[in-house]
């Protein structure tokens, strides 16, 4: 069975190894993860906004496409 995941931006870069072994670990445990096709930024920059609104669009907006794929 396969689980979308949302990867966030750093896991390509700093996160890596945090990754690999997420995907190992689902594995092991009889699933696997499968990244969302449309992500986005999960907006952690955008609290420097004055509204809130920003900072509540990206993580919608992934969870609408994960909805999607079920």
């Amino acid at each position: 069975m396969k689980y979308p995941y949302f990867p966030g931006c750093t896991l390509y870069t700093q996160g890596k190894d945090f990754d690999k072994s997420g995907k190992d670990a689902a594995l092991k445990l009889g699933f696997e993860l499968e990244e969302l096709e449309e992500w986005t930024c999960c907006g952690a920059s955008f609290p420097l906004a004055k509204d809130n609104n920003m900072g509540l669009l990206s993580p919608v907006r992934t969870l609408i496409a994960a909805r999607a794929v079920g």
